[in-house]
């Protein structure tokens, strides 16, 4: 112990004696341990993390296998038909759906809640128990809006109501309604899919009461919005699960014409294998990995700088290191004190680098995501952090600690106390040259793999979406259930859109229920055409649709190629009981090239089984509608008009400032009813970043990083150079006595740095055109082999290595020769 204590006063005492390069390598581990710890938090939470059911791998997902999405949620009368028919197969079944609701903000003012609707079994089944109350008890599911009983988050119970354990039996507020609180959920559970974290569970049965849209899911079989899970009873395996399924996909298929498509089926997976949905999870699991791949480079290259530096420090040392040999210090004495140098400068950093982490993920989880849905990061630097970041530091030490330790201890005393020794050596030099040379091809790598990502993120921006190409502002709302009927509610958005129509700055407003490129929701139709068979095993078409008013089309900017947008002639009013009684509809012209190549549109008629049937009155051109830069998809718009809307979005174009524009429109509709639903209130071009938020994420990303891992390198390359100009002071001396120029000295010295940076890039190019191939799925419209990169980049390192490798050369030409031969 004693001598482990000596060693680390005598590191402290080295590294003091260096403030200068212990600032430098101190800060440089901070910043790469901070970054992956960070980045690690954030998969970890996305990812890894596994979620704190009992026996979690009896637990299975129950998705519809279906032919234009392969892992669909259920619809809930499927849940029921589940259920029913796997009673001798799974110990229960459960479920969840999501739901938004309004409550109001402490000091005025309200806010939008996220919600799990369930089944009064779900805590039970899945083996969670509330720390404070309990969770729903049978019977809770029972009858529409019997129950109004919720159970908080934990997080919900503390930021919004302090934490206070009396919350228990007491009433909220929510969506206007009053609902006892009887549970709070364990603070290590955040919900049934990863990110999408809710404020509070309520039964399923409550559904209506939260949205205005009481038209009911509980009822639509074609409505597929519940996520279901299972567990299996003792004994049984998932292939008789999957048979039993089989079994009732062909019943429903038989019983339930009108609603399930016969090319649908079941499909099982076990919940340990799935962090969002199957078809997602690929994408979280590529992204991932290409996040810490990203900051380990960093870390990789920083990690290489260190290593550079520390053999240039150990060439300085090394009569201090022939003296401590020659008095008697052994080899391992002698590592163990570099080793030791190298843990204090690690820790150091890693100490600094779990604060700039912390600070990283809190970053993170402060900023809101231009996503629609309430997407909450639950990550934080928690004791797996901590021990994840010790094991970082570590690992640096010994990856920028040992090879100089071991470099620099090879010494021969007595030529170097002779000073026969120039410290150099070839093996060193060779070593600190691969070092630089590792560090440009990463640094080459990452700037590669930057600049594919940004020029697929302008490749995308550039995609015109089909609509909204003016300043445009949205409000999506819904409509309180103080409106009671059809009528009401009609007269409300009336009013609402008459409201905003009359502000100056507005030049055209409609609505429709659900706005293009909505990622949250798609909508299909199905239906039927005189002579025109529908697809093999399918007994309807199918096709998006929403439904619109009129003035959506002049609003978004949409036009129309033929025919006629919706009018007055299409207004009805609605008998009682009658929901969707469109009679007439706009299709897309893709509508027209699928499905009506060789026969005039206006004037067809498309047969809806069950709902009656719609004759097309006008033609409107393409937009984008599920994913930005899809080839067009056939389209159908029904007259809003002639349906009963309780959620709907408000369309409203101007030429001038479409923010302020969103302000006003939100102030007139809450001036006309207070109690109105605002579930989204921004301009279009923050409504499409939510599809262009991945690429600009990743494209930030590999910016940043790379741009840090070429000003690292460039660093390495200067302090290598400075170095070997050091080393070379007496050769420059003579040759500038001897008439040298300053240009061939100058072309002399640099040759060495340009020969490490043309390797180095080399190097990084054939790596970037690898992986280049590997990340390929993730770039939009460019080639992976994209040519102005692919110049563009060893450009940018040129001049860059250029300068880092320059300076030490023109400094070392201001000083005199004499000077230099007498130092010497």
């Amino acid at each position: 112990m004693d001598s482990l204590r000596r060693l680390l006063r005598t590191s402290l005492r080295r590294l003091r004696a260096r403030p200068g390069f212990t600032a430098v390598a101190v800060l440089s581990l901070a910043l790469g341990i901070g970054a992956n710890t960070a980045m690690f938090s954030v998969v970890d939470a996305v990812v890894l993390r596994s979620q704190p059911y009992a026996d979690p791998e009896s637990l299975v997902e129950i998705y519809i296998d279906g032919k234009s999405f392969e892992y669909e949620p259920l619809s809930y009368p499927d849940f029921l038909d589940v259920r029913r028919v796997t009673g001798d197969l799974l110990e229960g079944v459960t479920g969840a759906g999501y739901t938004l609701a309004q409550a109001d903000k402490r000091g005025g003012g309200v806010e939008m809640l996220a919600g799990e609707l369930v089944p009064a079994n779900y805590f039970r089944l899945l083996g969670i128990e509330p720390p404070l109350g309990r969770g729903f008890e049978e019977g809770e599911d029972v009858g529409e809006g019997a129950s109004p009983v919720v159970v908080l988050s934990w997080d919900r119970f503390v930021q919004a109501h302090g934490g206070e354990r009396s919350i228990v039996g007491r009433e909220i507020r929510l969506s206007g309604r009053a609902y006892t609180v009887v549970g709070v959920a364990p603070q290590s559970y955040h919900g049934s899919v990863r990110g999408l974290a809710p404020d509070f569970y309520a039964p399923i049965t409550m559904d209506g009461a939260f949205s205005p849209d009481d038209r009911g899911r509980l009822q639509s079989r074609t409505s597929h919005w519940f996520f279901v899970r299972g567990r299996l009873a003792d004994g049984v395996e998932r292939a008789a699960l999957d048979t039993r399924l089989a079994a009732l996909a062909a019943e429903l298929k038989q019983n339930e014409p009108g609603s399930w498509d016969t090319a649908n089926g079941f499909t099982t997976v076990p919940t340990r294998q799935v962090v969002m949905n199957p078809m997602i999870d690929k994408f979280l699991y590529a992204g991932g990995a290409l996040l810490m791949a990203l900051v380990v480079m960093v870390l990789t290259i920083t990690c290489a700088n260190l290593a550079s530096f520390l053999l240039a420090r150990a060439a300085d040392q090394r009569k201090e290191v022939a003296i401590r040999s020659a008095l008697g210090a052994t080899r391992r004495q002698l590592v163990a004190q570099q080793m030791a140098d190298a843990a204090i400068l690690a820790l150091l950093g890693g100490s600094i680098g779990v604060t700039v982490a912390s600070a990283l993920v809190s970053l993170l989880g402060s900023r809101p995501l231009p996503v629609a849905i309430p997407i909450r990061l639950q990550a934080a630097v928690d004791a797996r952090m901590l021990i994840f970041s010790l094991a970082v530091t570590l690992l640096s030490a010994l990856l920028f600690g040992l090879a100089p330790a071991l470099q620099s201890t090879r010494v021969e005393a007595a030529p170097v106390l002779k000073d026969e020794g120039t410290g150099g050596g070839s093996k060193k030099q060779r070593l600190r040259s691969g070092l630089v040379i590792g560090q440009v091809a990463l640094s080459t790598l990452l700037l590669v793999v930057a600049g594919l990502f940004l020029r697929s993120l302008s490749a995308m921006q550039e995609v015109d979406p089909g609509f909204a190409q003016a300043p445009t502002a949205i409000l999506n709302f819904g409509i309180p259930h103080s409106h009671g009927d059809a009528a009401q509610r009609r007269a409300f958005i009336d009013s609402l859109v008459a409201e905003v129509a009359s502000m100056p700055e507005v030049e055209a407003v409609g609505t429709i229920d659900n706005l293009h490129l909505n990622v949250t929701n798609t909508q299909s139709v199905r239906f039927n055409i005189d002579g025109l068979e529908p697809p093999e095993g399918a007994e309807a078409h199918l096709a998006d649709y929403a439904w619109a008013d009129g003035g959506f089309f002049d609003a978004a900017g949409v036009r129309i190629v033929e025919g006629r947008p919706f009018d007055s002639r299409d207004r009805r009013t609605l008998e009682e009981g009658e929901r969707e009684a469109a009679t007439v509809a706009v299709v897309s012209q893709a509508f027209v090239d699928r499905y009506l190549p060789d026969r005039p549109a206006l004037g067809q008629v498309l047969h809806r089984p069950d709902r009656g049937d719609v004759e097309i009155v006008g033609v409107a051109s393409d937009t984008m509608v599920r994913l930005l830069g899809e080839e067009p998809r056939p389209f159908v718009y029904l007259s809003a008009e002639q349906a009963d809307q309780v959620n709907t979005t408000l369309v409203a174009r101007t030429g001038g400032d479409a923010t302020a524009l969103v302000a006003r429109i939100l102030t007139r509709a809450r001036t006309l009813e207070p109690e109105l639903m605002v579930l989204e209130s921004r301009t279009v071009e923050d409504h499409l970043a939510t599809q262009l938020f991945p690429s600009r994420a990743l494209a930030a990303a590999f910016v940043v990083f790379g741009a840090l891992a070429l000003m690292i390198a460039a660093i390495g390359l200067y302090g290598v150079v400075s170095f070997t100009v050091a080393a070379r002071a007496r050769e420059i001396g003579i040759r500038m006595s001897l008439g040298a120029s300053a240009g061939s000295v100058v072309r002399l010295l640099m040759r060495g740095g340009a020969a490490l940076v043309l390797l180095g890039g080399v190097t990084g190019i054939v790596l970037a055109l690898v992986v280049s191939r590997v990340a390929g799925s993730l770039l939009f419209r460019i080639d992976t082999q994209d040519p102005l990169v692919f110049f563009s980049v060893p450009a940018i390192l040129l001049l860059v290595a250029g300068v880092a490798t320059l300076l030490p050369t023109l400094r070392a030409l201001q000083v005199s020769p004499s000077s230099t031969l007498r130092a010497s």
